[in-house]
């Protein structure tokens, strides 16, 4: 037994009792110890009901707490969003996609629902709806950094979305299923609104920091594929038509993954609005349609597919200035010959 325990025991007998046993001991009197002996029985007896009470009572409260619905707890199994996954009974394997393994669980026959990023997300919101969000930024401790976030629409009831609480970050709970910090449910006295990372602060860090703190990916294994697409941002006939001639394209080889992976965890994030230092080229098109749509040629548009089911489509690649960035202007160091030459073989880029 912990000597904090018996001294908090202590602390309460009653002063009294301890005082009048003290001068009784002092007397030295036989015919006071019989009932020395008594009372100090009795202080014994107090003393072993407050340590019993300290041990038992904790067990009595946890088999009083009501057995909740389906095995999954919070008791919203009715009311989960669609494309919800529910692990349940002794042949759940959770070493798969949905549930990262290291959820910490208080009751192991409970197992927290994984909630899909996908069923949550307003695939279509609008320009009107974008333009008026992207001013809607919130900033949430992330280990030693913080984080900027922005706020995404969402039609779902967040409310019975609501993960493990993150006790670093008051208000901020991550999405159930779910440790990476790519998507954060805020409750703000009952009101639920969904966010996603979007940079850190400051003037300069390691991407790798953003990879394992953000986005749980320790290493390329956690990578399940990658996949390219041409830039979007040229509405053109002619752009549509080079879109459509460079296609869409999935890696999914352990050793370009790999390559990918290794890059990126060397980068240095420059942080948001560093236009002045991305050069993705010319989206222009002449009249001709024979201009030299040089963003979209040399562009690429990449969405990793992570082990537990996120995909993270901010990053962007263009052989252009040989350099990563993202939309907000989210800069990235200029890769070295070597990298730069990698890059575009995997991502299917032709600069000859």
């Amino acid at each position: 037994m912990k000597r904090e325990m018996i001294s908090d025991a202590l602390d309460l007998l009653d002063d009294d009792l301890i005082a009048h046993t003290d001068r009784i001991r002092k007397k030295g009197k036989k015919q006071q110890i019989s009932k020395t002996l008594a009372e100090f029985c009795s202080a014994a007896a107090c003393l072993c009901l407050i340590l019993a009470a300290a041990t038992v009572l904790p067990a009595l409260l946890l088999r009083n707490v009501p057995t909740l619905p389906d095995g999954i707890g919070m008791g919203y199994a009715d009311r989960l969003p669609d494309n919800t996954t529910v692990p349940s009974g002794p042949e759940t394997d959770l070493s798969g996609t949905n549930i990262p393994t290291d959820i910490p669980q208080d009751n192991p026959e409970t197992i927290e629902p994984f909630i899909s990023m996908e069923s949550l997300l307003v695939s279509d919101s609008g320009s009107d709806y974008i333009s008026t969000q992207a001013l809607r930024l919130t900033f949430v401790p992330v280990g030693d950094y913080t984080g900027i976030y922005t706020n995404v629409p969402t039609d779902a009831d967040l409310s019975v979305c609501l993960g493990a609480f993150i006790p670093e970050a008051e208000e901020w709970y991550y999405v159930s299923g779910h440790r990476d910090m790519q998507y954060l449910i805020q409750n703000a006295d009952g009101a639920y609104t969904l966010w996603k990372f979007q940079c850190f602060t400051g003037d300069s860090y390691p991407y790798s920091d953003v990879l394992k703190l953000v986005y749980r990916l320790e290493s390329p294994d956690a990578i399940m594929s990658i996949q390219v697409s041409p830039p979007t941002m040229v509405n053109t006939e002619a752009g549509k038509k080079l879109q459509e001639q460079i296609g869409n394209s999935t890696i999914t080889d352990h050793a370009e993954i790999e390559a990918v992976y290794q890059v990126l965890s060397s980068l240095t994030c420059y942080g948001s609005d560093r236009w002045d230092i991305i050069n993705y080229g010319s989206a222009d098109a002449a009249t001709d349609g024979t201009g030299p749509l040089d963003a979209v040629r040399f562009g690429r548009y990449l969405s990793l597919v992570t082990e537990y089911g996120n995909e993270i489509d901010g990053l962007k690649y263009t052989a252009v200035s040989d350099m990563f960035y993202e939309f907000s202007g989210i800069a990235y160091n200029t890769l070295t010959e070597e990298q730069a030459q990698k890059m575009c073989e995997i991502f299917g880029i032709e600069t000859e």
